[in-house]
């Protein structure tokens, strides 16, 4: 595991705690792409992955970067009760589970920003739909 003073993270006994997810820029990021490759780049200063993938099947949203290796940690996000898709993170060595307790405590603070930066991508999708209906 990595260790980065870049990203506010707390180390306890060698174990990560987060403590907040970078408060410059996964706080004031709304475009869905910037806000995963945000996150994605926080994760990989403290877990080493080989590729990383985001999906919401209900919003049609599908990002991936990376090489997909064979020992995988997968996690379905959700926000109150609401899906917010599926992140899954690859790599050639198996996951210590330390490094997954990481993963999961910084998908629990991305997932306010995630369900925003849906709920933004939903309205523009709605105003675009609009205007062409406005242009007809």
């Amino acid at each position: 595991m990595k260790h980065n003073e870049a990203v506010a993270y707390a180390y306890n006994e060698e174990k990560p705690v987060i403590q907040d997810m970078n408060s410059q820029g996964i706080q004031t990021t709304l475009p869905m792409e910037e806000l995963l490759g945000l996150f994605a780049h926080e994760i990989s200063e403290i877990v080493d992955y080989d590729s990383f993938e985001y999906e919401n099947v209900e919003n049609g949203i599908h990002l991936f970067h990376g090489s997909p290796k064979l020992h995988k940690c997968r996690y379905k996000i959700k926000e109150s009760g609401m899906e917010l898709g599926q992140i899954t993170l690859t790599r050639q060595r198996p996951f210590k589970e330390e490094e997954m307790l990481v993963v999961e405590r910084a998908l629990g603070a991305l997932s306010i920003h995630l369900n925003n930066a849906i709920d933004h991508q939903c309205e523009l999708e709605q105003e675009q739909r609009n205007a062409l209906k406005r242009e007809s």
